[in-house]
């Protein structure tokens, strides 16, 4: 038969039995929580079905054929975070420079409001270069043969 599409609230009927497919706990209409255990039943006339349609089957539902529960948003809001995360590494850390437009950082320093680490690239160009040359090395370049 295959796995079943998550139920909405229209598909539940008030007088069948129901099983939870995934644990949750839910606040009902009237502002008290209820928990639900994965694979416990409960009948469809409870406010729980209807209200959280999407981690119920009907009763006689093989497991096997229970849908994945819907985890996408989470899955969704894990990559945003990530991407976020990543931007926010990058605007602080910028790419690596080449050797040939750059200094490297051999002892960590802070100057105008800027720190700097062991390994750091500078620009060549930068302000913060003058004054501070002897932290500063030409990096190596690898040989190429």
């Amino acid at each position: 038969m295959g796995k079943q599409n998550a139920l909405s609230a229209r598909d539940i009927d008030k007088g069948k039995t129901y099983r939870c497919i995934e644990g949750f706990v839910a606040e009902l209409g009237d502002g008290s929580e209820f928990a639900m255990r994965r694979g416990q039943t409960i009948r469809g006339s409870h406010p729980a079905v209807k209200r959280c349609a999407p981690y119920f089957v009907e009763a006689d539902t093989p497991e096997n054929e229970w849908p994945t529960p819907g985890w996408d948003h989470v899955i969704a809001s894990d990559i945003e975070a990530d991407q976020r995360l990543r931007h926010e590494r990058d605007a602080k850390h910028p790419p690596q420079r080449s050797a040939d437009e750059s200094y490297e950082v051999t002892t960590a320093f802070a100057t105008a409001g800027r720190a700097f680490n062991v390994g750091d690239r500078i620009r060549r160009d930068d302000p913060v270069v003058a004054g501070n040359e002897s932290y500063l090395v030409i990096p190596a370049r690898p040989l190429v043969l």
